[in-house]
């Protein structure tokens, strides 16, 4: 059984690096927009923890913004994937942005990301044309949902 928590960057830092690992092998370095455990607990981000047995398997962070709020960070270990942790994150994620007074979602994600880009899809998010840092990105693909 699963659980999503409330978690800081620092705990997630082993997750963070890992996904990090796994960017930087299919994107050249300035096609990342990687954000660090200082960059994320500086911007006040909020981030969510999914639990599996008691062990941190998975993570996923909301950035706010003024007129909307930024996914970021979204990550599931392999060996734990097929699991709905993914949804079970975003839905949560979901929810804290409404907590906040935040009912507009963006996200990236690359275009070499395809088990990424059909859970958004089937999320909802749609879309949209690139924002913010993505604008000169050629294989990011931004989404977006009005929760």
């Amino acid at each position: 059984m699963h659980s999503i928590q409330p978690i800081t960057p620092r705990q997630a830092e082993a997750l963070i690096l890992e996904l990090d690992a796994y960017l930087c092998c299919i994107y050249p370095p300035e096609d990342n927009h990687l954000d660090g455990i200082s960059v994320l607990e500086q911007s006040g981000a909020k981030m969510l923890g999914a639990y599996l047995e008691g062990e941190l398997v998975g993570c996923a962070a909301l950035k706010f913004h003024a007129d909307y709020a930024e996914v970021k960070r979204v990550f599931v270990k392999p060996e734990f994937r097929g699991r709905g942790l993914s949804r079970a994150l975003m839905s949560s994620l979901h929810a804290l942005a409404l907590e906040h007074g935040q009912n507009t979602l963006r996200l990236e994600t690359g275009d070499k990301q395809l088990e990424a880009l059909g859970l958004y899809q089937t999320l909802g998010y749609g879309r949209i044309e690139p924002f913010g840092e993505y604008r000169c990105t050629p294989q990011s693909i931004c989404m977006e949902k009005v929760l």
